[in-house]
C-alpha cells in the first residue's frame, strides 16, 4: 500500500475513533429504505436533508444536476398486543366493527402493552447539485409525527369497553315500548350478562365508587408529537488529494409545532400538559385562554396554526476513500 494511502487511512482511523456520534435516519427517503443501514451513507441530492447534509457536496446522481420530491413518506408501527398480521388487517380494513367478546379481548391485550407510531412525509423538497467549486443546496418541508401510549387495566376496559366496563356500577338506558319505540330512560345496575342489545341502548355510565383519574390511568401514559420542518442545506468539498476527498456542510431547521401532549402518573399524581393547534377545535375551557396557545384564534388559513416554534442545525462530514 503507498505511503500516502496509509497516512489517509490513519488520520481518517483516528478521526473516527475519537468522536462519538448520533446517526440521523430519514424515513421519508424511500430510496434508501433496505439498505441495511448505509442509508446515512449513500443518500444524496434532497434526501440527505436530516441525514447528512454534507452530501450535497458530492457530484449529480446520474447526471442530474436537480432533483423534485413532492409527498413521499414512511411510516413505523409497532405493538406489544398485536401480531403483525392483526395489524396489517386493522390498517387495510380501515374502521374496525368489533364485537363485545372482541372488545373485552382487546383490553385485556392492551393493558400494560406499549404502542408506538412514527410517520415522515416529504410534503416537497428539491435541490440543485452545482459541483465542486460551488457545492449543492437544498430545501425541504417535512411533517414528522410521532405516537407512544401504554394503558392499565382500567383505562384500557374504559377506552375499548366504554360504559360496559366495571367501573361504570350503573347504566342509563333507553326504554322501548313493544314496537321498539324510545318512551323515556331507565336506570340499570352494570353487569357481565346483561340482556343482548342491551348495549346499543345505552346512554351513560355512572359509578357508585367513583375514583380520581389519577387512579383510574394508574401507569398509563400517552404521549405525542406532530411538528413541520422547514430545512434549507448546504454542503460543498472541503479538500480533495489522489487518496481521499473531504466534504462539509450544514443545515438550518425551522420548526412549527402543530401538537404536542403528553399524560402520566407519577407518584399518584397525574401530570400532563397538551398545546395542539385550534384547527382540531380542542376546547379548552376558559381557564386556559390566558395560557394555552391552542386557544389562538385560528385564521382559516390553509395551514394549521402553529402553537410554538424552534429552530435546530445539521452539521455533517462525509469522506471517500
Amino acid at each position: 500500500m503507498p505511503s500516502a494511502m496509509r497516512k489517509t487511512l490513519l488520520l481518517f482511523c483516528a478521526c473516527a475513533l475519537s468522536l462519538s456520534v448520533l446517526a440521523q435516519s430519514e424515513r421519508s427517503a424511500f430510496t434508501a429504505t433496505g439498505r441495511g443501514g448505509v442509508a446515512t451513507t449513500f443518500v444524496t441530492d434532497y434526501q440527505c436533508i436530516g441525514i447528512n447534509p454534507a452530501n450535497l457536496g458530492w457530484d449529480e446522481k446520474n447526471d442530474k444536476k436537480a432533483a423534485f420530491g413532492i409527498l413521499e413518506g414512511g411510516y413505523s408501527l409497532y405493538s406489544d398486543a398485536l401480531v403483525k398480521s392483526e395489524l396489517a388487517a386493522s390498517i387495510k380494513k380501515g374502521e374496525t366493527k368489533f364485537t363485545q367478546e372482541q372488545k373485552a379481548l382487546a383490553a385485556r391485550d392492551f393493558t400494560d402493552a406499549g404502542f408506538t407510531a412514527n410517520v415522515d412525509i416529504n410534503l416537497l423538497s428539491f435541490s440543485i447539485q452545482t459541483g465542486e467549486k460551488v457545492g449543492g443546496f437544498a430545501f425541504g418541508i417535512r411533517d414528522r409525527f410521532q405516537w407512544y401510549s401504554e394503558f392499565s387495566e382500567q383505562l384500557s376496559e374504559i377506552l375499548f369497553l366504554g360504559y360496559n366496563s366495571d367501573y361504570f356500577t350503573h347504566l342509563i338506558i333507553d326504554k322501548l315500548d313493544s314496537l321498539g319505540n324510545i318512551i323515556g330512560i331507565d336506570t340499570i345496575q352494570n353487569a357481565d350478562n346483561l340482556p343482548p342489545g342491551t348495549d346499543t341502548l345505552i346512554q351513560k355510565g355512572f359509578s357508585l365508587a367513583p375514583k380520581l383519574f389519577s387512579e383510574i390511568m394508574g401507569d398509563s401514559r400517552m404521549s405525542m408529537s406532530w411538528y413541520r420542518e422547514f430545512n434549507f442545506s448546504y454542503g460543498r468539498l472541503i479538500m480533495s488529494n489522489d487518496n481521499m476527498s473531504l466534504y462539509g456542510g450544514v443545515g438550518f431547521k425551522y420548526l412549527s409545532g402543530i401538537a404536542i401532549m403528553e399524560a402520566r402518573v407519577n407518584d399518584g399524581v397525574l401530570e400532563a400538559y397538551s398545546a395542539i393547534s385550534p384547527i382540531f377545535g380542542i376546547d379548552y375551557g376558559d381557564s386556559a385562554k390566558a395560557q394555552n396557545p391552542s386557544n389562538i384564534e385560528d385564521s382559516g388559513s390553509l395551514l394549521p396554526k402553529s402553537v410554538g416554534t424552534g429552530m435546530g442545525f445539521d452539521v455533517g462530514l462525509s469522506v471517500v476513500i
